[in-house]
C-alpha cells in the first residue's frame, strides 16, 4: 500500500525512522523500472504467460493450491470479492493499484460474514452491523474487538506464484 493510502486511511501514523545506517533514500523506489521492465534478477522456472510476469497479484494459499487476485478486479472505490476456494469461505478486499487483503468469513462460532464494502474508505460491514477495518479488527459492532480469520496469503509478482506452484488459478 502507498503511503499517502496509508496515511488516509491511519492518518495518526508516524514513521519512526529512516536512519537505518544505509545511505539511501526512503522517498522512492530503489530499483529503477524493475517493476515495468521485462528483465528479472534471477531466473524463473516454470513460466505461465497467463498474465505479464510481473503484475502484481494477490496469492492465497491452501492445501498447496493457489488462488491469484488481481488489481484490475477492482475499481477506484474499494471492493469485496466473496469467494470460497479448497472449501473455506474468504473476501478479497481491494482498491485497484492500492491494496489487496483477504480473510476467512468464517467465524469461531461458525458464522459466515457476509463482507462489503462499507462506503467509508478501508472499512467494511456485514449482516451482523459489524465495522471492520482492513487489518480484519470489528472496530464496531456486536463482534467490537473480535478478529477475521487470517488466511495464508502474500502479494507477489505472477512469476514467483507461476514458479512455485504448478498452474495457480487466476480468480477472474
Amino acid at each position: 500500500m502507498p503511503w499517502g493510502k496509508w496515511k488516509e486511511l491511519f492518518p495518526e501514523s508516524r514513521v519512526v525512522s529512516t536512519s537505518t545506517g544505509y545511505s539511501r533514500s526512503y522517498g522512492r523506489y530503489p530499483y529503477n523500472d524493475y517493476r515495468t521492465s521485462s528483465w528479472l534478477i534471477f531466473p524463473a522456472n516454470p513460466t505461465d504467460d497467463r498474465l505479464h510476469e510481473k503484475e502484481r497479484v494477490l496469492g492465497i494459499i491452501k492445501n498447496d493450491k493457489v488462488r491469484v487476485y488481481r488489481f484490475n478486479s477492482f475499481g477506484t472505490t474499494m471492493g469485496v470479492i466473496l469467494d470460497e476456494f479448497e472449501g473455506e469461505m474468504i473476501a478479497v478486499a481491494g482498491l485497484r493499484d492500492q491494496y489487496m487483503v483477504a480473510f476467512s468469513t468464517q467465524m469461531e462460532d461458525g458464522v459466515i460474514m457476509n463482507l462489503e464494502a462499507s462506503g467509508a474508505e478501508g472499512m467494511l460491514t456485514d449482516q451482523e452491523g459489524n465495522l471492520w477495518n482492513l487489518f480484519g479488527e470489528a472496530v464496531s459492532g456486536p463482534r467490537k474487538d473480535q478478529q477475521l480469520p487470517l488466511v495464508t496469503a502474500f502479494m507477489g509478482y505472477w512469476f514467483s506464484f507461476a514458479a512455485f506452484y504448478p498452474d495457480p488459478e487466476i480468480y477472474n
